[in-house]
C-alpha cells in the first residue's frame, strides 16, 4: 500500500521539458473534437495528490478505492481474446468436488478459476497459527465487499482504464502488450508496427518504452495474431505532431 509509482529519472534520461509538459497537460485535459478527453477515462490527482475516489457508502465497510472506468470492447476497439474470455468463458467440467460447493458441474472457466484460487487462500487464511482475526482477514481481501443494494449493474465486456501514474516505465503497451511506445500508441491503428522483437533492456527515451532489437534472447511477437493485436485505442492518433510530443512530455511527469 505503500508503493509509490516511479518518476521519471532525468539523471539518466533526458530532461523534462516543463514548458512542453504545460501544453501537454492542457491537452490531456481538453476534449477533442469528439468529446473525449484524456482524462475522461485516465484520471489526475487534485492538488493533494488524492486520485477520484468510490463512495464510501458503496463499501461493505466504508472503505473508498481509486475509481477506475470499464471500456466497452465497441468503444475502445482493442483485441477482445481477453475480455471474451471473461464475458463469454466457456463452460468446464469442475468435477464432482467443486460440483458439491457450487451446486453446478459446468462453470464458467474464468469462474471455475477464480473460485479455485479463493478456496485455496480461504482455507490458508484458517490454517495460520496464531488464527487470524476477522479484521485481518478482511484486509487480506481488501475490504472489497459491496454493501447492501451497492452491487453494480453486470459489466459490459470491455477494459478497464487507470489512472497513468509511472506509465512512462510499464512497456508495452494495451492490456496485452502490443504497442511498443507511447509514440506508437499515438499513432493510427493501421500504421503500427507489425511486430518487433521483445527482451531488451534499452529503454527509448525519445518514444518512452523499449527499442526493438534482435538477440539470441529476443522473442518476434507478432501484432497480426488473434490476442496480439495492436488495434483500438486510437485516441491522439490525429493528433498533430507537436500535440503528440508535448503530450508524450506530460505523462512522463505523472
Amino acid at each position: 500500500r505503500d508503493l509509490k509509482s516511479p518518476k521519471w529519472p532525468e539523471k539518466i534520461l533526458k530532461k523534462i521539458n516543463q514548458r512542453k509538459a504545460k501544453r501537454g497537460e492542457v491537452i490531456y485535459k481538453t476534449a477533442d473534437e469528439n468529446g473525449y478527453t484524456c482524462v475522461s477515462c485516465h484520471t489526475l490527482p487534485d492538488e493533494n495528490g488524492q486520485y477520484p475516489l468510490t463512495p464510501v457508502e458503496d463499501n461493505l465497510y466504508g472503505k473508498e478505492f481509486i475509481k477506475t472506468y470499464n471500456i466497452p470492447l465497441d468503444e475502445i476497439g482493442t483485441d477482445p481474446n481477453t475480455a471474451d474470455e471473461i464475458f463469454q468463458s466457456p463452460l468446464i467440467d469442475v468435477g464432482p468436488v467443486l460440483a458439491s460447493v457450487f451446486g453446478e458441474q459446468f462453470l464458467p472457466r474464468t469462474f471455475a478459476q477464480s473460485a479455485v484460487v479463493g478456496l485455496t487462500v480461504k482455507r490458508a487464511l484458517e490454517e495460520i497459527e496464531p488464527p487470524l482475526s476477522d479484521a485481518e482477514k478482511l484486509a487480506y481481501s481488501g475490504f472489497r465487499f459491496y454493501a447492501p443494494g451497492k452491487e453494480p449493474t453486470e459489466d459490459v465486456a470491455g477494459y478497464k482504464a487507470r489512472p497513468l501514474n509511472g506509465i512512462w516505465a510499464t512497456a508495452p503497451y494495451l492490456h496485452n502488450g502490443s504497442v511498443r511506445t507511447l509514440s506508437m500508441l499515438l499513432t493510427k491503428p493501421e500504421l503500427r508496427e507489425a511486430g518487433f522483437w521483445k527482451g531488451t533492456r534499452e529503454f527509448d527515451p525519445g518514444h518512452v518504452g523499449f527499442k526493438s532489437r534482435k538477440s539470441v534472447f529476443a522473442q518476434w511477437f507478432d501484432t497480426t495474431q488473434s490476442g496480439n493485436l495492436n488495434t483500438g485505442h486510437d485516441y491522439g492518433a490525429s493528433f498533430s505532431k507537436r500535440e503528440k510530443s508535448d503530450l508524450i512530455e506530460f505523462i512522463k511527469t505523472l
